[in-house]
């Protein structure tokens, strides 16, 4: 029994990290402006936040590109992209 209690233990500090890690990013771009002016952080949805999105797609999440994962899911793939170019041409005033 306390070798199944370790093992559980081991799993449960194995997606730690993980979990950590998720929660940061999702404080980070939630605190950062509203996800459909926030890849570029100028504040107008444009071609150059089409092409950052474009260009992070299939990468994983990190505080460089936290940004570029504007669905807020922890991938940052077709649904970003799809996002960002239904807003392009807005902004904030």
């Amino acid at each position: 029994m306390k070798k199944n209690s370790r093992t559980s233990a081991a799993r449960v500090l194995t997606g730690l990290p993980f979990l950590l890690v998720s929660l940061f990013l999702l404080t980070m771009a939630i605190s950062d402006l509203p996800a459909e002016n926030r890849t570029t952080a100028n504040r107008l949805v444009n071609s150059s936040d089409i092409s950052q999105t474009q260009s992070q797609s299939g990468q994983p999440v990190t505080g460089s590109n936290f940004r570029e994962d504007v669905t807020i899911n922890g991938q940052i793939n077709s649904s970003d992209i799809s996002f960002v170019q239904s807003k392009s041409g807005t902004g904030l005033p």
